[in-house]
């Protein structure tokens, strides 16, 4: 599980670019409030591995799941959770535990800490509002 800017980053499996290469099949940890994306601690020292062959050898995509065979899909035990396809389920997720906190700031009246959930569950609610929007509109 990792932190940036306070909320909880949640896995998912994209493509990353490293300069001029891509590398599909990356699982990664992401932030839905401030688009925070980093390779999943787990796979770090094969995907910084992979990146060192890629560029020795000029390509221009890789796959890491090729790379990561034997390492099956252990790594999303360890995130909070996961987004296999559908962001509204991975935004609610994040809207209920900033709710959750929001009480806890509440009830230790720290005015800080509120206001930041507070901005948060904003963001958070624009996000779903929109994602309903754009599904709808399909």
């Amino acid at each position: 599980m990792g932190f940036c800017c306070g909320a909880c980053m949640v896995g998912a499996v994209g493509t990353l670019r490293q300069g001029s290469t891509l590398v599909h099949n990356v699982p990664l940890l992401y932030c839905p409030i401030c688009h925070e994306v980093e390779v999943h601690h787990s796979v770090q020292d094969e995907f910084e591995l992979l990146m060192e062959y890629a560029r020795g050898d000029g390509a221009r995509e890789v796959n890491l799941s090729e790379f990561i065979e034997g390492k099956g899909e252990d790594w999303k035990e360890t995130c909070t959770g996961f987004q296999d396809g559908e962001p509204e389920t991975v935004l609610r997720e994040q809207i209920d535990m900033a709710l959750d906190l929001l009480r806890v700031a509440r009830q230790l009246e720290d005015g800080e800490w509120e206001s930041a959930l507070k901005h948060r569950l904003h963001v958070l609610g624009k996000r779903l509002a929109r994602y309903r929007k754009a599904k709808t509109n399909r």
